[in-house]
């Protein structure tokens, strides 16, 4: 477990790093035969059949007066954004709810993980391919190596949603997120 306030990583007690540590990332470009831009699976369009109907029906209503599919993703981060409250207090989860659900009808409160969450539930009820993503929003660089530093509060997570003639576009409905 790694805290922000930590000075050393541990592994079942042992010393595994001291804070704070760089990952040094490099990618070589290439075709990379897992990376297919444009490219989309049938999951990216799944709907749990277990989720209520009524959250269709607010993908619907949010997006009513929208006719593509970009403007239909920047309604539902807008109305994320304006009618949920971020917090990171994780209350108790009703048994047999589901978390997106209770996130948008009941407590309307949630971290980053719960809107983007949502935004990829209520993209795809609106027929936009979507997926969700987690990683760090990396702002920081060691002056001593150039590296970039990634800490426990640079994560962050956000949807991405496949819009017609632009490819897999970044929707961030985290309130007060300056992410991308």
């Amino acid at each position: 477990v790694i805290d922000e306030t930590d000075e050393e990583v541990r592994w079942d007690g042992h010393l595994a790093a001291r804070l704070p540590f760089a990952l040094e990332w490099r990618y070589s470009g290439g075709n990379n035969p897992l990376v297919r831009p444009g490219a989309w699976a049938e999951t990216d369009l799944a709907w749990p059949a277990e989720l209520p109907p009524k959250i269709k029906a607010l993908a619907q209503q949010i997006t009513k007066n929208e006719q593509t599919a970009d403007q239909r993703a920047n309604a539902i981060a807008k109305y994320l954004k304006s009618h949920c409250q971020y917090s990171l207090d994780k209350g108790p989860l009703p048994k047999g709810m589901d978390p997106v659900e209770q996130f948008l009808f009941h407590t309307r409160s949630g971290h980053c993980e719960l809107y983007a969450s949502a935004m990829v539930i209520l993209a795809r009820a609106c027929s936009i391919p979507a997926r969700f993503v987690a990683g760090f929003v990396i702002v920081q660089r060691n002056p001593m190596t150039g590296l970039w530093l990634a800490r426990e509060r640079h994560a962050h997570a956000w949807c991405e949603c496949l819009i017609p003639g632009e490819g897999w576009t970044i929707f961030d409905p985290t309130p007060g997120s300056a992410a991308f």
